[in-house]
């Protein structure tokens, strides 16, 4: 197995957790649309559209995380590091990835999940809410955001390793050159 193909099995999550969000911006725009039709042709609010479009909107927001990353989307500032060779960005990158944006989403999955279980466990309702829903499907779909894209910072960072290595150490041409670039989205 090569080394991508390791890397690119180690990201199938993503892609499930992308067709997620877009099909809860269905729900979202189906919520919506359901308040509007309600309130204003029939004069009959709902006491729900505005959580489930809440609850969906920041469930979207961060399931799609690892996704974009992966498919390298996200808006990236590096008119710094443009002047450094590759293997240099690959280095910081690296270092990024692994020293600071992975343990931080770690601990911030960490403190999710148990937010989500805790909200299980007591039943726990949105007091804010006239309509009080239930806290713990909400919860834990960022907890599943938020641990899908920590794997993908660890997977993002063994890949900037590993074009570090391939550009201080070019692959022989007898392997193949193998590399591991950054796949196109949706593959």
């Amino acid at each position: 197995m090569t080394r991508q193909t390791s890397i690119t099995a180690l990201e199938w999550i993503s892609k499930p957790l992308a067709w997620l969000a877009m099909s809860l911006v269905v729900v979202l725009i189906g919520a919506l649309a359901f308040e509007v039709v309600s309130r204003r042709l029939f004069n009959t609010p709902t006491l729900w559209a505005q959580d489930i479009a809440t609850m969906a909107n920041g469930v979207i927001f961060v399931t799609s995380g690892a996704f974009v990353l992966r498919a390298q989307a996200h808006i990236r500032i590096d008119f710094l590091a443009s002047l450094f060779p590759p293997w240099v960005r690959s280095f910081i990158d690296m270092l990024f990835f692994a020293l600071a944006l992975f343990p931080v989403l770690c601990v911030i999955g960490f403190a999710s999940a148990n937010e989500a279980y805790e909200a299980w466990a007591s039943n726990r309702v949105d007091w804010v809410s006239p309509w009080k829903p239930l806290m713990w499907p909400y919860l834990a779909g960022i907890a599943l955001g938020i641990w899908v894209l920590a794997l993908q910072a660890l997977i993002e960072a063994v890949r900037f390793a590993l074009d570090m290595a391939d550009a201080l150490i070019p692959p022989k041409e007898s392997i193949g050159g193998l590399r591991a670039s950054h796949p196109t989205p949706l593959t």
